[in-house]
């Protein structure tokens, strides 16, 4: 079984309704996904670890304060655990923009030159394989890419993001 990391970005309204029922999130996640209120979705696979890692420095911790901190494991835990891996986050519509534009501001060249691989060998992420770095290196910085237009599309939108950890079979 895998970790993988989803994010799916919903309207203000879609928010609040999930905020009015904590206890309902996986439903409100599964029965809308397809709805004319979704806005995005974004997969991130088993690299959400190894990306917030290469955003932050660090394996687990959330700074508050720094939106590149917030793009993978930041937000606001809503509702019970119904993935798998604890509850889902959101985070809100403000934050996201936020969010959009530390990432718009990334230097890719700058940042896929920050940490070695003993580095991350160090840090125990989840999935990483020292013989599979300089791979896995290119394919986080096409996630940021793709990041960057989640995030970008949702602060456009006024949207929030709800993001979910979820076992996948290997």
């Amino acid at each position: 079984m895998a970790m993988c990391a989803y994010f799916e970005s919903i309207s203000q309204r879609k928010l609040k309704r999930l905020l009015a029922n904590p206890d309902a999130i996986h439903d409100i996640i599964w029965s809308d996904l397809h709805d004319d209120e979704n806005s995005g979705f974004f997969e991130l696979q088993e690299f959400w670890q190894k990306l917030h890692f290469l955003l932050t420095g660090t394996a687990w911790d959330v700074d508050e304060e720094n939106p590149l901190s917030q793009v993978v494991l930041g937000g606001h835990e809503v509702g019970p655990d119904a993935f798998g891996y604890g509850p889902a986050r959101f985070i809100k519509p403000e934050q996201v923009k936020l969010i959009a534009a530390a990432l718009n501001d990334l230097d890719l060249v700058d940042l896929k030159s920050k940490y070695s691989k003993e580095e991350f060998t160090e840090a125990n992420l989840y999935s990483f394989v020292p013989e599979e770095f300089d791979e896995d290196l290119n394919i986080l910085v096409d996630y940021l890419d793709g990041f960057l237009e989640f995030y970008g599309e949702a602060a456009e939108r006024g949207d929030a993001v709800i993001a979910y950890i979820q076992s996948e079979d290997a």
